[in-house]
């Protein structure tokens, strides 16, 4: 039998009506690991002593304050604290795990992967979660499926400690909340790992509602932004920098400096189709060719090497063809794409 330590990060907001859900969320969460995924111990590591305290206090449940919220801080920890498991489960505190899911982190966790273990999301509104923590089934309609999953890092994903050792876990230069997923993602990336999916889309992780509090000014500020060229700088190393990353030879800061200083480390790319239009994508994500210039052939490339045939339909569909003034030329070009993607997902 696999040993198998299942980790939750968890910080009480300030505000009172987004604590009350989150709290809930928190308490849904270990209750479907018990359910559904019993062969796990699951512990929460939780900032700044929220939780239960004193006599009878689940020893599950431990207190970690590295100052300013990191949540990079409180993954380490856990892990370093508690060492000879066979696998490593990160499970949000606002994710519900169900069955399938526990059932393929334990058939397909190894060394040199990071497993993914589900085929889709749904990220409830209110009434949905209040109605699938009664009843186990959402209200009729349709849902918010998130981003496409094969670019989806967080949420719940599954590693061995010797995996977690070779990319030195989760890197605390990275504060608060937010791309510290995609980076430890990248990272496994290029020591060889394999990206684990799961390519059953019955096997869903959903995300239980709560109040988004700030979200456009967090992602916005200096923290979040800092975030974003980490990642990016993770992703543009040259392999000699990166060995030396790993090694702890250089800091992330002192690879920000220098590859800030190539001019590599653009958190967004524009590109101007015409004098009055423009397209954004966030080059943390997509890291385009920009040599020589832009065209649509080089932004659909790196689409489909994060995001597949299904993220050029979406991207075509949900944005391209809402844009007013493309050129004959470039519609031209989107329309090739996009036959093309659409072909390959029929066959």
């Amino acid at each position: 039998m696999k040993k198998v330590l299942a980790i939750t990060t968890f910080m009480l907001p300030g505000n009172p009506f987004d604590a009350r859900f989150r709290r809930g969320n928190l308490e849904a969460c270990r209750r479907a690991m018990r359910e559904n995924f019993p062969e796990a111990r699951h512990v929460v590591v939780e900032q700044f002593g929220d939780m239960e305290r004193g006599p009878g206090a689940n020893p599950d449940i431990s207190m970690f304050d590295p100052g300013p919220f990191r949540k990079t801080a409180l993954l380490n920890r856990a892990v370093r604290d508690n060492p000879g498991y066979d696998i490593y489960v990160m499970v949000d505190a606002d994710v519900f795990v169900t069955r399938p899911l526990a059932e393929y982190v334990l058939e397909n966790a190894g060394d040199n992967r990071l497993v993914f273990p589900y085929g889709d999301t749904v990220y409830m509104d209110m009434l949905d979660t209040r109605k699938f923590l009664s009843e186990g089934t959402l209200w009729p309609g349709e849902k918010n499926h998130g981003v496409i999953i094969r670019r989806q890092t967080g949420l719940c994903n599954a590693f061995t400690r010797a995996t977690f050792d070779a990319v030195g876990g989760f890197d605390e230069a990275f504060s608060g909340w937010g791309a510290e997923d995609d980076a430890f993602m990248f990272k496994f990336r290029r020591i060889g790992a394999e990206i684990i999916r799961n390519p059953d889309r019955t096997a869903v992780a959903y995300h239980m509602f709560h109040p988004v509090i700030n979200t456009e000014t967090y992602t916005r500020g200096p923290e979040y932004m800092r975030n974003r060229v980490y990642c990016a700088c993770i992703r543009r190393m040259d392999g000699e920098d990166f060995s030396r990353y790993l090694a702890g030879t250089v800091t992330l800061d002192e690879m920000v400096k220098k590859y800030r200083a190539m001019g590599r480390l653009e958190v967004t790319v524009e590109w101007y189709v015409n004098k009055s239009t423009f397209l954004h994508f966030d080059s943390t994500i997509y890291d385009i060719d920009r040599s020589g210039g832009l065209c649509m052939d080089k932004i659909f490339e790196a689409i489909r090497r994060e995001d597949g045939n299904e993220g050029i339909v979406d991207f075509t569909e949900n944005v391209l063809r809402k844009v007013s003034g493309m050129p004959p030329d470039i519609m031209a070009d989107i329309e090739r794409w996009y036959g093309e993607a659409r072909r390959c997902l029929s066959t």
